[in-house]
């Protein structure tokens, strides 16, 4: 039993948090490079009448042009009505809006939940990886294989790579010597385009405790087409109004939003939504499993956002894992000053540690399926605790029983035997205490379950288990350790009590003194 509950373990979906009814969730708006701000500021409205349609959404707010985007990103925070006011969760809400989404063709929008623990506030959500490379167009194409691929794949959709390739640009080029034959100095041609089509802040002026710019810029109905550069006047030396059209020429161009860098490489940010009934895990498998189709030898990848702060977690959590095993085994090694004890204790905290998993695995045969996450994670590591007090009130009573004189089989089954009532009322009371964990509903119950029916599964199972398994490996660690050594695992035990004994008789001897 204690060797099925790895294998289970890695047949569970992982996540750094359960997905919670907190009914908040937001909109992360994605425009068309080169939208002005009308377009956006409509888009947006559209994507709030959407919103309003919900009958769940109580309140909301929106902005566009943040996150260094200009016009072409907005942002929606969402609110629902309170719990008990509507029927579905806010997942459900989630999964009916991002069907309404996906028909949308004027910009991409993603729903992503807030999650209870990090993740950053502009995060789209679902999985982020980062490719990095030497070469910027290899990038793009790789990226552009990497979107292809997740078109069809069944965990990942709603792909977008940053920055975008395809960003609008219009390339001007003076004609220097025209420039000079008409005496209009460069210098002149560049500050006219930067001020009127750019804007160029001039001045400031005070009004009351505040101070405004003042910027000089065309209307934007004046500068909406390339043809436009044929309104501008350029004044020459001698005082003269040139056309500028007849300065410059321009070609309209295709060119990637940024040239970003991560570690001294190029870098570009890859970003997928979930499918419905996946998680975390799944997504970063499914990238991991595309990364090694798709990039060459030279090429490679990261993680972003709410994926790192998974990956990151992991692993700090089977650090965590490992060293409270350590240090549990250290002290129990120093109280029974022994390691062969320690041993027969963690017996029944591998039993408890596969109980709770097996617990959770089969939680998808009767409810809702849960996942290995950070509380899940928590709920492991205090079983190493709750279940190690069962084996030092056994493993304990048949050292003094052992001191006292008796065989091993003989302490074994004794000290299991009276020490089972108050082994069995400290598991009563603990698993009661976790029982509303179990059985809680509402908002944060996703949260709170997986941590309830780890440590109630582990414990129900390694408390009756225990109950055998202990005594029967405090028996065989014990024939083991007289076949290598010649002594019983308790000899230490037992040597240092008779010392206590000399010594308590010397003490008594040197009180008593010699009598006149």
């Amino acid at each position: 039993f204690a060797l099925v509950g790895p294998w289970l373990y890695t047949q569970l979906q992982r996540e750094l948090t359960p997905n919670e009814d907190r009914g908040i969730f937001r909109v992360i708006l994605n425009f068309p490079l080169g939208s002005t701000p009308e377009y956006a500021s409509s888009y947006a409205a559209d994507a709030e009448a959407v919103m309003l349609n919900t009958p769940e959404i109580d309140r909301m707010f929106r902005i566009t042009g943040f996150g260094g985007g200009g016009a072409n990103r907005g942002f929606m925070f969402v609110s629902l009505k309170s719990w008990e006011e509507r029927d579905r969760t806010t997942q459900e809400v989630l999964a009916d809006l991002r069907g309404t989404f996906m028909g949308n063709t004027g910009g991409l929008m993603l729903a992503a939940p807030i999650r209870p623990l990090g993740g950053r506030r502009s995060s789209s959500g679902g999985v982020q990886m980062v490719l990095q490379g030497p070469e910027f167009s290899e990038l793009q194409e790789l990226a552009g294989q990497f979107e292809a691929r997740i078109r069809d794949s069944e965990v990942l959709t709603q792909a977008r790579v940053d920055p975008q390739p395809n960003k609008p640009q219009l390339d001007v080029r003076v004609d220097r010597a025209r420039a000079a034959d008409l005496n209009v100095p460069l210098v002149e041609v560049a500050t006219t385009l930067e001020s009127l089509f750019g804007g160029r802040r001039v001045t400031r002026f005070r009004r009351g405790g505040d101070e405004y710019d003042v910027r000089v810029q065309v209307e934007d109905t004046d500068r909406a087409t390339p043809s436009d550069l044929g309104k501008i006047y350029v004044r020459s030396t001698n005082g003269a109004l040139i056309q500028l059209s007849n300065l410059v020429s321009y070609e309209e161009a295709i060119v990637p939003e940024g040239y970003p860098r991560r570690d001294r490489q190029r870098s570009i940010t890859l970003s997928a939504q979930l499918t419905a009934g996946r998680t975390q895990g799944d997504g970063v498998d499914e990238l991991e499993r595309l990364a090694r189709e798709i990039l060459p030898h030279n090429y490679t990848y990261n993680w972003e956002g709410e994926t790192k702060e998974f990956i990151d977690s992991s692993s700090d959590a089977f650090v965590l894992f490992g060293l409270a095993l350590l240090f549990t085994f250290l002290i129990l090694a120093a109280q029974f000053e022994s390691w062969v004890h320690p041993v027969t204790i963690f017996t029944g905290v591998a039993l408890a540690i596969s109980g709770g998993i097996t617990v959770l695995y089969c939680s998808r045969y009767w409810g809702v399926a849960q996942t290995d996450n950070l509380f899940s994670r928590f709920g492991l590591i205090m079983l190493i605790g709750l279940v190690a007090k069962n084996g030092i009130l056994i493993v304990e009573f048949a050292n003094q029983l052992r001191i006292a004189g008796r065989d091993a089989a003989t302490a074994a089954f004794e000290a299991a035997t009276l020490r089972f009532r108050p082994i069995l009322m400290t598991a009563i009371s603990t698993i009661l205490g976790a029982m509303p964990l179990v059985l809680a509903a509402g908002p944060g119950s996703e949260s709170r379950n997986p941590l309830g029916l780890v440590i109630v599964g582990g414990l129900s199972i390694a408390t009756f288990l225990t109950l055998f398994v202990i005594p029967i490996f405090y028996i065989l660690l014990d024939r083991l350790v007289m076949r290598f050594t010649g002594k019983s695992s308790a000899h230490g035990l037992v040597r240092a009590a008779e010392i206590n004994h000399e010594v308590n008789q010397q003490e008594q001897l040197i009180a008593a003194g010699p009598r006149e």
